[in-house]
């Protein structure tokens, strides 16, 4: 996972305050730790080494120019990247994708490379001839990166509570008005966190400080078809879908410590187990069974283990667990949420960390697929909106007489 933590104008409590910041980060990174202070920047960072477990150290820093590199994530593609680096002349210290992101940011500058490199990642990079110090986060926002400002100084990291360690922000307390939008929406909208002063970097977007000023920007935005496009073919639609599928999570395989697949029994994670196991055989899904047996897909889970040939570990979600899982998650939140399948998630995790480093997941793809119950209903939609109102409000009076029920595929749900 990783974390990075720093602040600008450090003085002479930096290294202290710089180890209370990346302390709050140790689970994010338990297989290393490291620091950089210079005159204008302390930045740390805490990794869980993924790729070339030997090299890969950060902070990675170049003396000479006073370039610096703190990174969370993973580049996909590294490899093609480094050996195109070589081919320029370009020594590459390790086989990290660290070091092919440090020398392409170096080589080619911010804006160049994040037009470039897929992956997702959280980074900040100073430029030693400019000063500049940009922070920037993935297209969608995989990696998290808050910042604040306060008393001229920035102040950044992986975590709220890496950056409430700084002195200058360790009095921030909930806002009352950003409450409201959470109980409004579930969640906080970037770059509200809840908290006065600090923000959270939207996904695709860019911050660049130089000479005490901020600036925040959109590097990317997914492009939409323009008007009067032709249509894409159903079957080739079908298989370029498929290829893309296939080369993403072949990426995503490449690791030099042991790899599995969370498989919930949805559309999402059934696509992922589908083609790693295709990929990659010898991998094991981790499934959690809930105990509501509205709510639990374990048997379709079974299903698709047995198709796609994985081993396959169920892990019992019992009260105990429940109450344990919320005390470890709330533990850790720093912003408000309100997605209970945290608990699940924290459980499956605690389960596979025993025997793997890195899972794949497919979260999001049940809304790219359609895989939820509610999107067969979407289909009835525009026959609805063509019923004159009062009928609706009959249907509506027949449907209210069905006993309500809490069950997830429930009759009246």
């Amino acid at each position: 996972m990783c974390g990075l933590a720093g602040f600008t104008a450090p003085d002479a409590t930096a290294p202290a305050v710089l180890a209370a910041m990346t302390a709050a980060l140790a689970h994010r990174g338990p297989d290393g730790t490291g620091h950089h202070i210079d005159s204008q920047l302390a930045v740390g960072h805490r990794r869980l080494a993924v790729v070339d477990l030997a090299g890969g150290a950060q902070p990675r820093v170049d003396a000479g120019s006073g370039d610096v590199l703190a990174f969370n994530g993973e580049i996909y593609g590294y490899r093609r990247l480094a050996d195109e680096l070589r081919s320029r002349g370009v020594a590459l210290c390790d086989a990290s994708d660290t070091e092919v992101l440090f020398q392409l940011l170096r080589r080619d500058g911010v804006r160049a490379t994040l037009r470039r490199i897929d992956g997702m990642f959280a980074f900040a990079f100073r430029d030693g001839r400019s000063g500049a110090l940009t922070l920037a986060r993935d297209r969608f926002g995989e990696k998290p990166l808050f910042y604040a400002e306060a008393a001229g100084t920035l102040i950044f990291g992986s975590e709220i509570k890496s950056l409430r360690r700084h002195p200058l922000l360790r009095d921030e307390t909930l806002q009352p008005d950003q409450v409201d939008r959470f109980l409004a929406f579930e969640y906080l909208p970037a770059p509200l966190t809840g908290y006065g002063r600090i923000r959270k970097l939207p996904p695709g977007h860019l911050l660049t400080y130089r000479d005490g000023r901020i600036v925040v920007e959109r590097w990317w935005a997914p492009q939409m078809a323009e008007a009067g496009t032709p249509p894409v073919d159903p079957e080739q639609a079908v298989e370029r879908l498929g290829q893309l599928l296939t080369d993403a999570v072949r990426e995503r395989l490449i690791a030099d410590v042991p790899v599995g697949v969370f498989l919930s029994g949805g559309l999402d994670s059934s696509l992922i187990a589908a083609i790693t196991g295709r990929l990659s055989g010898g991998l094991t899904a981790y499934t959690v069974r809930m105990p509501d047996t509205s709510h639990d897909e374990t048997p379709y889970a079974q299903a698709v283990a047995r198709h796609c040939g994985l081993r396959h570990e169920i892990i019992d979600l019992g009260p105990a667990d429940l109450l344990a899982a919320f005390d470890a998650v709330t533990g850790q939140l720093d912003e408000l949420m309100a997605d209970s399948s945290l608990l699940p998630t924290w459980a499956v995790c605690r389960a596979a960390r025993r025997s793997v480093t890195v899972a794949l997941g497919g979260d999001g793809a049940d809304e790219l697929f359609a895989g939820y119950p509610n999107h067969k209903a979407q289909q009835m939609a525009e026959l609805m909106a063509r019923l004159p109102p009062a009928l609706g409000r009959g249907l509506r009076a027949v449907l209210n007489l069905l006993p309500p029920s809490s069950g997830y595929m429930s009759l009246g749900f």
